[in-house]
């Protein structure tokens, strides 16, 4: 696993506007919406707000890929933590194979570092925030943001509001929205188009998709990203983001994760 194929430590999980009340999970009732008082900004101001009333996450997730990124298994499940309630966010990512073996335990805090079990290292370093294309895991969990600050908002293209959807022009793609419900369906950024679905309550009128699909516009590459068991503990376990409960043989450079 390469040190880009790793860095899916930089994902924040798409907290989606949603203008739907507090339902039962798996469901979402219809807004009411009207949308001849919406702009581009005003959507993403909701986008903003919405993601600021979720600031701990936990969640079961499994991840299919096809084809398989190099040197990688095209499927991977795990366990994912996100605490952002004091400041930038601490993510916690433990993957495990599909017979039930760790994969590698992550942590980002303001640093990054990385166990791997069949290796008993540790890796360490700054987070990648780098480019990573369309390919590997990362992708996958890097496009379930949906970060008000990076939607730059196209000003030559107003708002399009369709017959069963909103479109919401960026300068790099676009956002689709659902026209009743006003949660966001797909995201188009560069080469790649990415759906969100299966949207399902969480804290206080703040909803979440369960499932995130990514398909290449070339139809080169396929992903999917199913979410399930989502809790908002109130509390975690002291050293939770430093993981001192292991004692590696070795300490590497993240540079040096390459296999």
């Amino acid at each position: 696993m390469s040190r880009k194929q790793i860095s899916i430590l930089l994902i924040l999980l798409s907290i989606v506007a949603g203008c739907s009340p507090k339902q039962s999970p798996g469901r979402v009732a219809p807004g009411r919406i009207d949308w001849s008082q919406e702009t581009a900004e005003s959507i993403k101001q909701k986008i903003h707000a919405s993601a600021g009333k979720l600031t701990i996450l936990s969640a079961f997730f499994s991840l299919s890929m096809n084809p398989p990124p190099k040197k990688m298994m095209s499927s991977m499940s795990g366990v994912i933590t996100i605490d952002h309630r004091y400041g930038e966010a601490k993510i916690r990512i433990q993957a495990f194979h599909l017979f039930g073996s760790t994969l590698f335990d992550m942590v980002q805090t303001n640093i990054v570092k990385i166990y791997v079990p069949r290796k008993n290292t540790m890796y360490t370093g700054e987070k990648d925030t780098g480019e990573s294309g369309i390919q590997g895991p990362q992708a996958v969990f890097a496009n379930m943001v949906l970060d008000a600050d990076s939607l730059i908002l196209r000003k030559d293209k107003p708002l399009h509001i369709g017959k069963d959807s909103v479109i919401l022009y960026l300068e790099n793609g676009w956002l689709s929205l659902d026209k009743e419900t006003g949660l966001v369906i797909a995201k188009r950024v560069d080469n790649m188009t990415i759906y969100y679905s299966e949207y399902t309550p969480l804290a206080e009128q703040t909803v979440i998709p369960t499932r995130i699909s990514i398909v290449a516009t070339d139809g080169s590459y396929k992903a999917k990203c199913t979410l399930s068991k989502l809790a908002t503990p109130t509390s975690l376990p002291k050293g939770f983001f430093d993981l001192t409960e292991y004692r590696p043989e070795q300490i590497k450079s993240l540079a040096d994760l390459q296999e």
